[in-house]
């Protein structure tokens, strides 16, 4: 920042848009409240839309981080090595059918991704297999049973 010359309302300086890359001049009180990035409005819209967060994806993985204690590359990379389908149905995740982890409720260990109805079933078995080699052995038994 170069001062450029002082004025009945304060000092001035000389900085550059982040958007357009033009020098404009602005009152060092506003530089210090935060303002002063962009030579006018338009710029900070541009500017804005093409450097958009998306809070959603930000928040969910912050919760990844805090919940599972993963970072945004292994997250990525869950998805990556599983070839973007849940471990049990093989379903492929897409904006519909989001993957969501998996971990072990004792040791909060991350096992991996699964689609909503998987992590469901598993939940509700109690992530007992035995439970689970019952519901298998009931399906069978059953699926031959024609109803009338």
């Amino acid at each position: 920042m170069v001062i450029k010359h002082k004025g009945k309302s304060g000092s001035r300086s000389v900085l550059t848009c982040l958007n357009c890359g033009c020098e404009f001049s602005e009152l060092n009180i506003k530089i210090r409240e935060g303002g002063g990035k962009f030579c006018c409005n338009e710029c900070y819209k541009k500017y804005r839309k093409n450097n958009k967060r998306d809070e959603k994806e930000a928040n969910r993985l912050y919760q990844k981080k805090t919940k599972y204690g993963i970072t945004k590359e292994e997250y990525y990379n869950l998805f990556e090595s599983q070839g973007n389908k849940c471990l049990i149905c093989g379903c492929e995740f897409n904006d519909h059918i989001k993957g969501v982890v998996d971990h072990n409720h004792n040791t909060g260990v991350v096992r991996g991704l699964l689609c909503q109805k998987c992590n469901s079933l598993l939940g509700m078995a109690n992530e007992d297999p035995k439970i689970l080699e019952n519901a298998i052995s009931y399906l069978k038994r059953h699926n031959n049973i024609v109803a009338e």
